[in-house]
């Protein structure tokens, strides 16, 4: 069961899905950044080590569609491992669910060299 302590967090992997997300020596994956979504989320709001695991949980649950996606970028970008990496980033950066959402978004759809 997902506590409401986990609610906010959970609202961003949302937007993680919706914006087309994307180691070692290879880029950063979408779950890579779903989870760091999920981390920085707990130092913005404090969440307790619980709602972040339980974060962490649902994007593990959300495999299959990372993957998806990730596959799609490879597909559709001759510069996939800079988009990923940029992907990431935004997740990293941003405390705002809306605005790392909006960030990932651009970053695909504004830096994707197609093939």
């Amino acid at each position: 069961m997902i506590t409401t302590s986990a609610k906010p967090i959970l609202g961003s992997l949302c937007g993680l899905v919706v914006a087309l997300l994307v180691g070692c020596g290879s880029p950063p994956s979408a779950l890579d950044g779903c989870k760091k979504s999920c981390d920085k989320q707990g130092e913005c709001n404090t969440s307790t080590s619980l709602a972040i695991f339980q974060c962490k949980t649902a994007c593990d649950a959300m495999k299959a569609q990372f993957e998806d996606q990730d596959t799609q970028i490879e597909h559709n970008c001759s510069n996939a491992s800079s988009i990923r990496s940029e992907i990431y980033n935004c997740y990293a950066d941003f405390c705002d669910s809306s605005l790392a959402n909006s960030c990932a978004k651009d970053a695909y759809e504004q830096h994707c060299d197609p093939k």
